[in-house]
């Protein structure tokens, strides 16, 4: 992640940016006003940045250019003015910095406004995470998210009281959601909608997924799609919807789970229950980012219900899931193959 941040800082101070990574930063740089670790971490490679560039420097509200020690120093907010070279539009950065109990919190906001229009009254944070991490965010209402690797959520700062509490999801995310009588919390991805009330479920829709998976742990939940109602779930109940839609009238598949626990990654275990061998092997691509070839695409579709810690090699998962599929797998050129 240390890596990432500072690759999108150098982008970003050379006006080499593309859309996508400039989302990406805007994203991380909201993050950080929830996140103390991330502030700092921020702050630390724009002080490593600023070492190697001195020409690097902030303009007040008055036009007079600050170095980042002035910056840091101050409590009242500072408006950065940067022309991005690829767009010619004005982007208008505010950043501000407060001492907190011997610990500097940076907290960092972004908006483009132009002089005659106000910000958005509530302020949307996108909290992404790098493929080699996890994270827990608390939202405004009091619920807690686990955000899985490679994975994003989009929430308000604020939920505003006769309004649905609304985020969007893109990854995989175990939420703990606080209750509150005629308040509704509804998860959006893709074309999917994840309607509750109040109790503890999973969510996974990575991208190139051919289902999204609802899992529930506790309480009750309604899956919609396009606003058409799919199935109401209780707990130990999972829904898989497929992703794209086909000439064949889609499969949607409700089961009752006999081992697999919802959110069971937060507690350290990789757990699939009556999985094709093809939909397991992605997501084992994605957790150990690893290329994992299967040279009999039958094999692919064959069922699997497996459960290992996170912590173990990839090819000791293999190994176990080979022995299960009467098939044998293989290195080559750091590539796993299947056969």
């Amino acid at each position: 992640m240390n890596a990432r941040i500072n690759y999108l800082l150098r982008q970003y101070f050379h006006n080499r940016s593309n859309q996508e990574e400039l989302d990406e930063l805007f994203g991380m740089i909201r993050s950080a006003k929830y996140d103390q670790e991330l502030a700092l971490l921020i702050k630390k490679l724009y002080e490593e940045l600023k070492r190697e560039d001195p020409s690097l420097t902030y303009v007040d509200d008055n036009g007079k250019l600050l170095e980042f020690p002035d910056f840091a120093g101050q409590q009242d907010r500072l408006q950065l003015d940067r022309q991005e070279k690829s767009s010619g539009r004005s982007l208008r950065w505010y950043i501000g910095v407060a001492a907190c109990a011997a610990m500097l919190l940076v907290g960092f906001f972004y908006g483009q406004w132009s002089q005659d229009r106000k910000p958005e009254e509530h302020v949307r944070v996108i909290n992404s995470v790098a493929r080699d991490e996890n994270k827990i965010i608390h939202l405004a209402d009091g619920s807690k998210v686990w955000i899985n690797a490679s994975s994003k959520l989009e929430y308000p700062q604020e939920f505003k009281k006769g309004h649905p509490r609304e985020v969007t999801l893109t990854g995989e995310a175990y939420f703990e959601i606080e209750h509150a009588e005629d308040w509704p919390f509804i998860v959006h991805t893709d074309d999917v909608q994840t309607k509750v009330l109040g109790t503890k479920f999973n969510i996974k829709a990575y991208p190139g997924m051919e289902d999204i998976l609802v899992t529930v742990k506790s309480g009750k939940v309604m899956v919609s799609k396009e606003n058409k109602a799919l199935a109401t779930l209780l707990g130990n109940q999972e829904l898989s919807i497929p992703m794209m839609a086909s000439a064949a009238v889609p499969e949607i598949k409700e089961k009752e789970l006999k081992s697999k626990v919802a959110g069971s990654w937060t507690a350290g275990y990789l757990e699939y229950e009556d999985e094709s061998i093809a939909s397991v092997l992605a997501d084992l691509e994605r957790f150990y980012q690893r290329s994992i070839e299967l040279h009999n695409p039958r094999l692919g579709d064959k069922i699997i219900t497996l459960s290992v810690p996170k912590e173990s090699d990839l090819s000791y998962v293999l190994e176990i899931l080979t022995v299960l599929t009467e098939s044998r797998f293989k290195i080559e050129d750091n590539n796993y193959i299947i056969f």
